[in-house]
């Protein structure tokens, strides 16, 4: 009933829209971003629509486990920190590689993205959150000359 009611929309409208899906067939969740256009004729009147189906599961399985466990906050113009709450050093170690091989997929030009990150730990709410912040980058800036040395 979604689909038609986002049809109808994009037909009343004149504007695209997207969404994403969860759908479950054979036993496996999978999530499926939806995009929709409208389609014009030369005058200008919404004659159909065009849709693209991509099939978006482990990033939106990343996502939502992400958005269960942590707070994501933008601190630069390509930089952020995220906070795993109740997270020991080697959770936030396994979350960061899950993360890393979700994104060594992507490609921009054909190049692989690059993605620096740091991970320092609070032991307790009274630890000073700059100290624990300075050290994760100091962890980010050891582990981008480790990468140097081996390139």
């Amino acid at each position: 009933m979604l689909a038609m009611e986002k049809d109808r929309e994009v037909m009343r409208s004149g504007k695209g829209c997207c969404y994403v899906i969860e759908i479950f067939q054979n036993g496996v969740q999978e999530f499926l971003e939806i995009v929709k256009e409208p389609i014009k004729d030369q005058q200008g009147n919404i004659v159909g629509i065009v849709g693209l189906i991509n099939d978006v599961s482990e990033s939106e399985k990343l996502k939502r486990k992400l958005n269960r466990m942590a707070m994501v906050y933008r601190v630069g113009g390509d930089e952020f920190t995220i906070v795993l709450v109740n997270t020991d050093e080697n959770e936030a170690k396994g979350t960061m590689r899950m993360f890393k091989e979700q994104y060594d997929q992507y490609r921009i030009q054909n190049q692989p993205l690059s993605i620096s990150y740091g991970i320092s730990t609070a032991e307790s709410v009274r630890d000073d959150l700059r100290r624990v912040l300075e050290k994760a980058d100091l962890d980010m800036c050891q582990r981008k000359q480790r990468r140097r040395r081996v390139l």
